[in-house]
Parts: C-alpha cells; sequence; structure tokens
C-alpha cells in the first residue's frame, strides 16, 4: 500500500496577497504562498478556525533562516526584518 505524502493536504496559493507581507523576508513578492497558524488565535478551541499570515514557500525553504530548538521542540525561522533592525545579517 502506498502512503499519502503529508504535503497533499498543504494548500499552496499561486499568488501573494498584496496587501501583506511574508513575516520571513518582509516583502509581498507575487509568488507561491501558504497560510501558516498564528499561535493564541484559535478562540473556538477545535483546532480548525484561527488566524493566519501568508508566507512564502520559498521562504520556508531557506535553510539558511530555518532553526530548531530542540530543548522547546519547535522548528521556527529568523525573520529577515527583525535580524536586520538588530544590525545583524
Amino acid at each position: 500500500m502506498t502512503k499519502k505524502s503529508p504535503l497533499a493536504n498543504l494548500r499552496i496559493f499561486e499568488h501573494f496577497p498584496q496587501k501583506d507581507k511574508c513575516p520571513i523576508c518582509g516583502t509581498n513578492d507575487d509568488v507561491a504562498c501558504i497560510l501558516v497558524g498564528v499561535d493564541g488565535t484559535n478562540t473556538h478551541g477545535d483546532g480548525d478556525i484561527e488566524e493566519a499570515l501568508p508566507v512564502h514557500v520559498r521562504c520556508l525553504c531557506d535553510y539558511k533562516l530555518a532553526r530548531i530548538n530542540q530543548n522547546v521542540g519547535v522548528v521556527y525561522f529568523k525573520l529577515k526584518d527583525r535580524v536586520t533592525a538588530q544590525g545583524k545579517t
């Protein structure tokens, strides 16, 4: 039996919303994106309805920005605008 890829359920949008900016790179380049849920915004407690932000697929694939915190058990991405604002690159 063939296993279904976990990416099969991932909804990829062809166009990035004009009024939003990617939280990772800080731009609104019109390229493929996905919606990523925002912690603490599920007001119904069912896990189905929450706020989400569009994020460029290419940013999620940028290994230079991806990090893992093994103590907390979370994968995260350095946000370029915040890194630049601190004088680091």
